[in-house]
C-alpha cells in the first residue's frame, strides 16, 4: 500500500526537524500529543471553512495537511506496522454496517449507525503479533 510511503517521507521531515518518531508501539508526552491534537484541529477548521468558501484548493490543502499530521502522529505513537493492517480491519468491520439490501442506517445529521448485533472491531489482536 502507498501508505507505508508516506509514512516514510514524513518521518524525513521529523528527523530532519528533530520530532519524536518512535518504531514501536509508544505512548507520548501529553504535550505532545495536545501538540498533534491542536494540529488537527486547526485544519479541521480550515477544511470546514474552505468547504463553505467552496474553495477547492484549500480543501486539498487541508486534507494534505491532515495527512501528513496523521502520519506524524502514527510515526511518533511508533504505529507504522500496525497501521495497514488496522485499517483492513476497520474497513471490514465498516463493510458490516451495510445491510444485506444495500442500505445502511443514519442518523438525521447522517452519521452512519450501527446496526443491530454489530460487533466493534478487536484491534488488540495486531499487538499480540509483536
Amino acid at each position: 500500500m502507498y501508505f507505508h510511503q508516506i509514512l516514510e517521507q514524513v518521518a524525513e521531515f521529523q528527523n530532519a526537524t528533530d520530532q519524536i518518531v518512535n518504531h514501536e508501539p509508544s505512548l507520548i508526552s501529553t504535550k505532545e500529543a495536545n501538540l498533534r491534537y491542536e494540529l488537527m484541529a486547526e485544519e479541521n477548521k480550515e477544511y470546514f471553512t474552505a468547504c463553505i468558501s467552496k474553495d477547492k484548493v484549500e480543501i486539498l490543502d487541508a486534507c494534505v495537511d491532515m495527512l501528513y499530521i496523521l502520519a506524524g502522529t502514527i510515526n511518533s505513537n511508533g504505529l507504522q506496522e500496525l497501521i495497514e493492517p488496522a485499517f483492513e480491519l476497520v474497513h471490514q468491520n465498516n463493510l458490516t454496517k451495510v445491510g444485506s439490501d444495500g442500505k445502511v442506517l443514519r442518523d438525521p445529521n447522517g452519521k452512519i449507525l450501527k446496526p443491530q448485533g454489530f460487533q466493534p472491531v478487536n484491534l488488540k489482536q495486531l499487538f499480540k503479533k509483536l
